[in-house]
């Protein structure tokens, strides 16, 4: 995880199904937010800063 709370930087894995991606941002305990349907991992933009304040 990085400390970087101006960008988070840009991580991806191989699920065995497809190639997912995410954001490794802060500090500390990873927290995983999962959406659903058609939203991207902008969805919990509002929700970031007061579970990862060092993201915010």
């Amino acid at each position: 995880m990085t400390d970087s709370a101006a960008t988070p930087e840009p991580r991806s894995f191989d699920s065995g199904r497809g190639r997912l991606a995410y954001p490794d941002a802060g500090s500390g305990e990873p927290l995983v937010l999962l959406h659903g349907g058609l939203p991207d991992h902008r969805s919990w933009k509002t929700n970031s800063p007061p579970c990862c304040p060092s993201t915010g």
